[in-house]
């Protein structure tokens, strides 16, 4: 039967290490629910619901700030550190963005979320 404590132990944040070309493990962690809304927030804008350019802008190495993590789990990034990131070579920003979607589960909703077709007319998702 599930439980109360079943379901907030099975919750707990989680960890791994992606191998990043040209970097080496890197940690990544898992973010809380909470963390997952304002980064969302942080990209829309609450009066028009559109995304904003400054959260498209920065969406990636906003990710990457709040997963990218020591052994023990705990941010190596700032938010202040967001600009930093951005200046990193697009590669490396692109896998670690990837390494970070893929950990925190948020790729599978955007793979299912795309439209696809048989033929190539219609877009598909980014893979």
């Amino acid at each position: 039967m599930l439980t109360k404590d079943t379901l907030l132990q099975a919750g707990k944040r989680r960890t791994t290490t992606a191998e990043i070309d040209g970097v080496g493990l890197v940690h990544l962690r898992s973010l809380s629910e909470q963390e997952w809304s304002q980064y969302q927030r942080d990209s829309i804008d609450l009066k028009t619901g559109s995304v904003t350019p400054r959260g498209l802008a920065t969406a990636k190495a906003r990710l990457i700030a709040l997963c990218v993590s020591d052994v023990a789990g705990e941010r190596l990034f700032a938010n202040t550190d967001v600009e930093a990131i951005n200046q990193l070579d697009a590669k490396l920003v692109a896998a670690l963005h990837a390494a970070c979607e893929q950990h925190c589960g948020v790729v599978e909703t955007a793979a299912k979320n795309s439209a696809t077709t048989d033929d190539d007319s219609s877009p598909s998702s980014l893979r």
